[in-house]
C-alpha cells in the first residue's frame, strides 16, 4: 500500500507543470546511493517563486511540457543528461506572453581517483550545449514607447511609436545558444549509514545570441542592447565549491547540501554586468520503493540568483525581477542496475579465464541443502534463501568496531 501511494504521488506530480533543472552528476551527491552503480534518473521540479515575481513585476511565470532524463555508467566513467523545457512569462506590456523553449544536453567524464593532500579526489570534465528559442516578438512595449506595425495592433495612446518598413515582419526574432565546459575535482567518502562529498568546479559558458531586428529599431533612438542580449559572444565564469551530506535512518534517508557560486563575465551588457555571488542550499528526503528503485524529494533555495537568467530570459522588459531569492522542489526516480547474480552456477570452472589449473569436474547443487539451516559462530542462523551478499554486508557491518551502533546498511 505504501509503495502504491508513493507511485501515485509521483505520477500525479509528473502530470503537473514542472520547471526542470536536473543534473544527475550533481544530484547523486545528495541521494543515498553508492556512486559505484549504473543507474538512470528521471527528475521533475516546480518553481516556488510566484509571489516574488508578482511582487516585483506586472507579470506571472508558467512552465509546462518539461522533463529531464539522465544516466550514469560507472563502468565507463560516464554520465549524460538531456533536458527539455518550455516556459512562459505573462506580463502587462507587450509581448503579453514570452514563450521560451530550451533544450540542453550535458555529459561528464570522470577518471580514477588521485591522492591530493592525503585524500582521494576524483577529477572530472564536463561538456554541454544548450539552445534557447523565443516566440516571435511582433509588438514590443515599454513605459515610454511601442514598436511594431498596425497589422498586429501595435499602438497605445500616449506612447511614441516605432514602425518597421515591412508591416508583416516580426519586430524581433530572439534566439541563442550556449556552449558549456567545466572541470573539477570531487571527494566522496562512504560509511554504512552516511555519505560526505566535497567538490570544486570551474564552469565556463560561451554565450552566442543571433537576434534578427526589424527596421523599427533603426527608426528609434533606443539601443537594442539595453533591452535584450546583444548579437555578440561573451563568456560567463562560475566557480563552484560545496559540501553535501546524506545519512540513512531506517527506511528513509535525509540529505543536506551547501554550494557557493562565484560569478564573473566578460559582457558589458546591463543584463549581465551586475553578477552576484550565489548561495544554494539543498535538502533531500529519500526512500526505496522497490529493490532497485529510489524515490527522492528535495528542495533547493537560491540566494541572490538572477531569476531571468536562470530561466533563460534574454530581455530587460522585467528588469526589476533579475535578482530574486527563490526555491525549487524536486521529485526524482532513480533506477539502479540489478546487482551481479552471485548465485550463478559455473559448471565448468576451468573454462573461466585464469582458472585453468582447476579440475574440469562439474559442480552439482545438492538437494540435501535446500531446506537445511546454516549457522555461523556467534551469529544468528540464516537460510539459504537469504541473499548471500546481503548477509555478508550485515556480518561485516555488525562487526565493524567503528560502527557498533549501526543497524542500517547504506543504499548501494
Amino acid at each position: 500500500m505504501r509503495n502504491l501511494l508513493l507511485i501515485f504521488v509521483c505520477f500525479f506530480s509528473i502530470i503537473l507543470s514542472f520547471h526542470t533543472e536536473a543534473d544527475i552528476f550533481e544530484n547523486i551527491s545528495i541521494i543515498p546511493v553508492s556512486e559505484r552503480n549504473n543507474f538512470v534518473e528521471f527528475q521533475s521540479s516546480f518553481l516556488n517563486t510566484g509571489d516574488g515575481f508578482l511582487q516585483h513585476s506586472n507579470g506571472s511565470y508558467k512552465y509546462k511540457n518539461l522533463y529531464s532524463l539522465g544516466f550514469i555508467n560507472h563502468k565507463n566513467n560516464f554520465s549524460f543528461n538531456f533536458e527539455k523545457k518550455n516556459e512562459e512569462i505573462s506580463q502587462s506590456y507587450r509581448p503579453r506572453n514570452i514563450i521560451i523553449k530550451n533544450k540542453k544536453i550535458k555529459s561528464t567524464l570522470y577518471s580514477n581517483k588521485m591522492s591530493i593532500f592525503g585524500s582521494k579526489w576524483m577529477p572530472f570534465s564536463r561538456i554541454g550545449y544548450q539552445t534557447i528559442n523565443y516566440n516571435n516578438f511582433y509588438c514590443i512595449e515599454t513605459e515610454d514607447f511601442i514598436m511594431g506595425s498596425d497589422v498586429f495592433n501595435c499602438n497605445e495612446a500616449g506612447k511614441k511609436r516605432y514602425i518597421p518598413q515591412n508591416n508583416n515582419e516580426p519586430t524581433l526574432i530572439l534566439k541563442g545558444e550556449k556552449f558549456i565546459l567545466s572541470t573539477g575535482i570531487k571527494n566522496t567518502s562512504l560509511s554504512w549509514n552516511d555519505k560526505k562529498t566535497f567538490f570544486f568546479e570551474l564552469e565556463t559558458i560561451l554565450n552566442n545570441y543571433k537576434n534578427i531586428y526589424s527596421t523599427a529599431f533603426d527608426n528609434s533612438n533606443i539601443s537594442s542592447k539595453s533591452l535584450f542580449y546583444p548579437n555578440e559572444k561573451w563568456i560567463d565564469y562560475n566557480f563552484k565549491t560545496g559540501y553535501k551530506y546524506t545519512r540513512k535512518f531506517n527506511k528513509l534517508s535525509v540529505g543536506l547540501g551547501l554550494t557557493s557560486i562565484l560569478k564573473e563575465t566578460t559582457s558589458n551588457n546591463s543584463l549581465n554586468k551586475n553578477k552576484n555571488n550565489v548561495f544554494k542550499l539543498e535538502t533531500s528526503l529519500s526512500s526505496k520503493i522497490s529493490k532497485n528503485t529510489i524515490l527522492n524529494f528535495s528542495t533547493t533555495y537560491f540566494k541572490n540568483e538572477n531569476f531571468l537568467e536562470k530561466i533563460g530570459v534574454a530581455t530587460n522588459l522585467n528588469n526589476n525581477v533579475q535578482n530574486l531569492d527563490y526555491s525549487e522542489m524536486k521529485l526524482s526516480f532513480i533506477i539502479l542496475s540489478p546487482h551481479i547474480n552471485v548465485h550463478k552456477d559455473y559448471t565448468n570452472l576451468n573454462e573461466k579465464k585464469g582458472l585453468t589449473n582447476f579440475s574440469s569436474k562439474k559442480i552439482q547443487k545438492s538437494n540435501d541443502l535446500n531446506n537445511k539451516k546454516v549457522t555461523m559462530k556467534n551469529e544468528k542462523p540464516f537460510y539459504n534463501s537469504t541473499s548471500l551478499i546481503q548477509y555478508a554486508f550485515e556480518v561485516a557491518k555488525n562487526n565493524d568496531i567503528s560502527n557498533k551502533k549501526s543497524k542500517n546498511l547504506f543504499m548501494n
